[in-house]
């Protein structure tokens, strides 16, 4: 867990003040509760923070990946050694991730037409462990592709279990995260309801739920982790 929190805990950080910087001072009178006409330089700051935010989760990501599969094959690396790959090799990762978010963007537009949802979901779980192929063989991104769709195959049920929990620990740590900041910052709104304690109570949810939610990529990164190294080793029998 501790490439994520590596890495999400200042992502976290930056994120909130991000939104914080941009509402308060650099678009003072943009409306931060619906965007409807926003300022163009508003819009383009916050696709690069997401951007970016993206970028190094799906680095954190890959650098758990290498750590866990380290500690379960009783050759376990420091901090250094499991961020290193993801970084040297950034161009994949980049690459990777935005396939990736591309497919769960589809899938989430798409909810309402349950064919085509279906369809995104089922190629996201094949590509599931693209990232474990990238991480641990060293393949290039089409090889983690083609990797992770054949090691797929007939393991779509096995892989839904872990999905199936890490939805279940995410949204307990979704509403914890909610939770905690609400009953902290409720006595600021309350006494003080301003548009700039509001932005700031936003600012502190994004923080709260980023952090929130290193124990649930931990446990996806690592679950599936050992469910690769099992299948590996089942193809290798």
């Amino acid at each position: 867990m501790l490439p994520l929190v590596v890495t999400q805990a200042p992502l976290a950080a930056g994120a909130a003040i991000a939104w914080a910087v941009l509402f308060l001072n650099a678009f003072p009178e943009a409306d931060h509760t619906r965007f409807t006409d926003p300022p163009r330089g508003l819009v383009l700051s916050l696709v690069l923070t997401a951007a970016v935010y993206a970028l190094f989760t799906f680095i954190g990501l890959a650098a758990t990946v290498a750590s866990a599969n380290a500690v379960i094959t009783g050759k376990p690396i420091g901090l250094a050694a499991a961020l290193d790959p993801a970084f040297t090799r950034m161009g994949g990762v980049l690459l990777l991730g935005g396939f990736i978010a591309l497919i769960t963007f589809s899938a989430i537009t798409l909810i309402l037409t349950v064919i085509g949802a279906a369809l995104m979901f089922y190629i996201l779980l094949r590509y599931s462990l693209a990232f474990h192929v990238f991480t641990i063989e060293a393949a290039s991104p089409g090889a983690a592709l083609r990797g992770s769709w054949q090691m797929m195959r007939g393991n779509m049920l096995r892989i839904l279990t872990i999905v199936a929990g890490a939805a279940a620990f995410g949204a307990v740590a979704f509403f914890a995260g909610l939770l905690i900041t609400g009953i902290a910052a409720t006595p600021f709104v309350t006494s003080d309801p301003s548009r700039q304690t509001e932005v700031i109570f936003v600012a502190i949810s994004i923080a709260a739920l980023g952090v929130s939610v290193v124990p649930v990529g931990a446990f996806i990164a690592t679950s599936t982790t050992l469910f690769y190294i099992n299948e590996r080793k089942r193809d290798r029998v």
